[in-house]
């Protein structure tokens, strides 16, 4: 049996709620801090979901340096932070992709790759799946100029042969017009 590989682009599931979208439907205003490093895709997508109700603030080159400026803004303006993954409310909410992930297999996984970035999205699909598989094997990924994934699945080529492993590729680092090509290079190692 060939290996299943399934790529999920949170970016691309348009019907679900991201966190800016939140402050749409919650009707709350909110500003959002990311790096001036952040890629245009992302801040394009933060701007399409809040609409109105979100202000993007590019301050600092490194998530640390706008974690500062998010940090004084809310003292100076009595807001309330809401970490973007370092909260267990928020590693809760990310769960709910392991659990997406679960219900559209027909069969567990028996390895699930997710990139780590912050480390909310593995930490929440891993504390889901393994709650559900325990045996299922959780490996974190984090880009190094970007071939990480690539990296882990020849790291693991011989290990996930035949079995059925789910591949997450998250947030707005991903480009979609490059989605059909990273799917196609994440087949590559189905074989």
């Amino acid at each position: 049996m060939r290996s299943k590989i399934f790529t999920i682009a949170k970016q691309m599931k348009l019907d679900k709620h991201t966190g800016e979208e939140q402050h749409r439907y919650a009707d709350i205003q909110g500003t959002i801090f990311m790096p001036t490093t952040t890629p245009r895709q992302k801040v394009s997508q933060v701007k399409l979901f809040g609409g109105s109700y979100v202000e993007v603030v590019l301050v600092g080159d490194t998530f640390d340096d706008s974690f500062v400026e998010a940090m004084k803004y809310c003292l100076q303006e009595d807001r309330t932070f809401v970490h973007p993954f370092d909260d267990p409310l928020v590693v809760a909410g990310q769960g709910t992709v392991g659990l997406e992930i679960l219900n559209d297999l027909e069969e567990l996984a028996d390895f699930v790759f997710a990139g780590i970035g912050g480390g909310g999205l593995v930490a929440g699909i891993g504390t889901y799946v393994k709650g559900v598989s325990p045996a299922t094997k959780i490996i974190g990924v984090e880009p190094s100029g970007a071939p990480s994934m690539k990296a882990a699945l020849d790291l693991y080529r011989d290990r996930i042969a035949g079995k059925n492993v789910v591949c997450v590729i998250s947030g707005g680092n991903n480009d979609i017009d490059r989605m059909q090509e990273i799917k196609e290079r994440s087949l590559l190692h189905a074989a």
